[in-house]
C-alpha cells in the first residue's frame, strides 16, 4: 500500500507514485488544505488511471508509461465535495468520481487508545495481504462473476444513473474485497451489513451535488 502526506508532496509528484505502485491500493493522509484545481486535477487522474499525455521536443506524443487501476483513499477535515464545487462553475464529473463519508467520533477511541492503535497499526505487517492475493490469482474468473452480480444488485439498490457509475465500482469493489476476506478468516466482522449503509450514503451524495450545482 502507498501512503502518501500531500503537505510534503505535490500533485504530480503523487500523479508519478499512482504509476509506480500500479494497482496497489493507495491512501492520502490529511487532504485538507489542497487546492481546489489541484484536487480536481488529482480526481481526474486517479480515475483515468493513466499519466498526462506529453510531447517530445519533435512534438510527437511520447509512449504512456505511467498506468494504474487502483482506488485511492483520503482523510479530510472538510468536505472535499464542498471544495470541487467551489474551484470551477461545473464539477458535476469529479464530484461523481468522489465518494466521501462522514466518520463520526467513536467514545472508545480516545486518548492513549489511538496512540496505542497507530503502534499497533505501525508495526504489524502481518500476511494476510499474501493469502489474499494468492487466493485473487487462483479465481480470477469467478471474482469477475461476483464483481458484476454485487454490482447489478449495488445499482439496483441505490438506483444508481449512468453517471454515477464510479460510485458503483468504488463500493462494489470495496464491499467484494471485504467479502472475500471475511471468507478467508481475514477479518472477523460482517461486512453484508455495508452495502446498506453505502447505499445511503450514495443517496445523500446525489442530494448533495444537486444542491451544490444549484448553488452553483
Amino acid at each position: 500500500m502507498c501512503s502518501s502526506d500531500l503537505k510534503n508532496d505535490t500533485t504530480n509528484a503523487l500523479i508519478s507514485r499512482l504509476g509506480v505502485y500500479g494497482n496497489l491500493p493507495f491512501t492520502i493522509d490529511e487532504i485538507t488544505n489542497i487546492d481546489g484545481i489541484d484536487l480536481s486535477n488529482l480526481v481526474y487522474s486517479i480515475t483515468q488511471g493513466r499519466d498526462k499525455a506529453r510531447l517530445t521536443k519533435n512534438a510527437e506524443e511520447r509512449k504512456l508509461m505511467n498506468t494504474w487501476n487502483t482506488l485511492a483513499v483520503t482523510s479530510s477535515n472538510i468536505s472535499l465535495l464542498d471544495k470541487l464545487s467551489g474551484a470551477k462553475n461545473d464539477a458535476t464529473a469529479e464530484l461523481n468520481r468522489v465518494f466521501e463519508y462522514v466518520v463520526e467520533k467513536h467514545p472508545e477511541f480516545q486518548s492513549h487508545v489511538t496512540t496505542d492503535l497507530f503502534w499497533t497499526l505501525n508495526e504489524n505487517y502481518g500476511t494476510a495481504g499474501q493469502v489474499y492475493a494468492a487466493w485473487l490469482a487462483q479465481n480470477v474468473d469467478k471474482v469477475k462473476r461476483m464483481m458484476e452480480t454485487l454490482r447489478l444488485r449495488i445499482e439496483s439498490d441505490a438506483e444508481m444513473r449512468g453517471e454515477e457509475r464510479f460510485w458503483a465500482a468504488i463500493v462494489t469493489t470495496a464491499i467484494l474485497g471485504g467479502l472475500i476476506a471475511q471468507s478467508l478468516g481475514i477479518i472477523k466482522f460482517p461486512v453484508a451489513a455495508a452495502q446498506t449503509w453505502a447505499s445511503g450514503v450514495i443517496r445523500n451524495m446525489r442530494k448533495e451535488k444537486v444542491d451544490l450545482a444549484g448553488d452553483s
